[in-house]
């Protein structure tokens, strides 16, 4: 009925729902009248970041780290959830309980089923074949990555040509030559702004002030679909040059990379470029647009 897994977390894999029930009623609650008292212990006693405890319904719960991730009920199908903590932790821990690998990848937790990947995101439930067969899938939230569209994209790109003749132009002519940041503090410095300054518009899957640079990125976008003023295209193309370098003394102008950061502004300022494209059910599809969704969220399309 039970299994043990490869770590050194005292918990052992539960084979169905009458494990589970088996399992917790083994356990002795911690004795005592501490923050613990009463509480059961998934594996070693002194590890109470995991937990197990049985509901007024009859489903026993598995909890790692207050996040109830793994569910037993009573009609023998298990309910995976991450509470958002996508973490090796997590996927660990399904992997302890249940048995099944369980990975993160493109930043979401996935277990993998029949060999395939499905990804728990909001939750996933499983099912036993003959309750004690291979696991297989009963509900799942299906994945969907996002591609571009290119006509919209191409018609982005012809609102900010004029700008990217200049950039292509100021990139070919440095050559090998490095961009120094002094080029770049002078020009941030005629619009009151220093070095230390948030005036970054690089766009990253971790950030957390969409908020904030969607506002600096559309006022970008403005210069640049304006006519050159007051060198505000040569400030724009150094910005992009040191995106993502803020940091460094200098760096070395790569056409394609610089390019991309241009693409990127447009894509974060019109994200109704993207579609979904839905993925079929246990393929492994990673969306190398998924960092651009906190703008879709932003801007409601």
């Amino acid at each position: 009925m039970y299994g043990r897994n490869r770590r050194n977390s005292g918990i052992r894999y539960m084979l169905n729902y009458a494990a589970a029930v088996d399992w917790h009623d083994k356990i002795e609650p911690i004795r005592g009248k501490g923050v613990n008292a009463g509480l059961r212990p998934l594996g070693h006693r002194n590890r109470m970041q995991f937990q197990i405890r049985k509901t007024p319904e009859g489903d026993v719960v598995c909890q790692c780290w207050k996040t109830d991730v793994v569910t037993f009920h009573p009609d023998n199908t298990v309910s995976i959830k991450t509470g958002g903590w996508d973490s090796q932790t997590t996927a660990h821990f399904i992997n302890d309980v249940l048995g099944i690998n369980a990975v993160v990848a493109d930043r979401d937790v996935q277990v993998v089923v029949d060999d395939g990947y499905y990804r728990v995101k909001t939750g996933i439930k499983l099912q036993r074949r003959d309750g004690v067969g291979k696991y297989e899938v009963v509900e799942h939230v299906p994945h969907v990555t996002h591609s571009i569209n290119r006509k919209m994209m191409g018609e982005l790109r012809k609102k900010v040509k004029g700008f990217r003749t200049y950039l292509s132009g100021v990139i070919k002519l440095r050559g090998d030559t490095w961009f120094d940041r002094d080029e770049l503090d002078a020009a941030l410095a005629e619009i009151g702004q220093t070095a230390r300054g948030n005036w970054d518009v690089a766009v990253y899957q971790w950030r957390q002030d969409v908020k904030d640079i969607s506002m600096r990125q559309h006022a970008m976008l403005a210069a640049l679909m304006e006519d050159d003023k007051d060198g505000s295209w040569y400030r724009c193309a150094l910005m992009l040059i040191f995106n993502g370098n803020g940091w460094a003394g200098r760096v070395r102008a790569n056409y394609q990379y610089v390019m991309q950061h241009l693409d990127d502004l447009l894509i974060a300022t019109h994200p109704e470029v993207l579609q979904a494209v839905r993925v079929d059910d246990g393929k492994y599809s990673r969306d190398r647009y998924k960092k651009f969704l906190p703008y879709k969220e932003l801007a409601n399309v």
